[in-house]
């Protein structure tokens, strides 16, 4: 009867006592979080911010993972580093449960994919014989003229536009 008694006392306590003891491990990952975000944005220290960041997203607690790896992308997008993309990515991936993190990774993911799509130029051909040798003129987007060119004779020779 004694060894079950002691067996009951001792599993209240440790049912008692293991509840704190995870929330102080919550507290100081909550802590070293904003002592990261500190070193970013107050002394700029970005590479000792994303050391921190990087430490904290393997933190058991998933809010300040999250949290963290969302600051380490901005940092690397800071730093013009490719790595913010996988930052991101990896929130989205594997942190589904903290919907504010996913989205605030999924704006920052999409606007990373509209900046690195190269601008699509369209080539334009310009007549290099003109129907009798005259002016050609080239008109802005106001109907103003912006170049005018003269071809005569195999010579090309800027312009003033002569009005018509």
């Amino acid at each position: 009867m004694t060894y079950t008694r002691t067996l009951t006392v001792m599993t209240l306590l440790a049912a008692f006592l293991a509840p704190p003891c995870f929330v102080l491990a919550q507290d100081r990952a909550d802590v070293e979080l904003r002592a990261a975000i500190e070193t970013e944005t107050v002394k700029g220290n970005l590479k000792d911010a994303i050391a921190v960041y990087a430490k904290l997203a393997k933190s058991p607690n998933r809010a300040v993972a999250a949290k963290a790896l969302v600051q380490m992308g901005q940092c690397y997008e800071k730093l013009g580093q490719a790595d913010a993309r996988n930052a991101y990515e990896q929130v989205i991936a594997q942190f589904a449960d903290q919907a504010e993190q996913v989205q605030i990774a999924r704006a920052k993911l999409a606007a990373l994919t509209i900046a690195e799509q190269k601008p699509k130029f369209t080539k334009i051909r310009v007549p290099t014989k003109l129907p009798g040798g005259g002016y050609y003129r080239i008109c802005s987007f106001s109907g103003r003229p912006a170049a005018c060119v003269c071809l005569r004779r195999q010579r090309v020779a800027a312009s003033r536009p002569r009005r018509i």
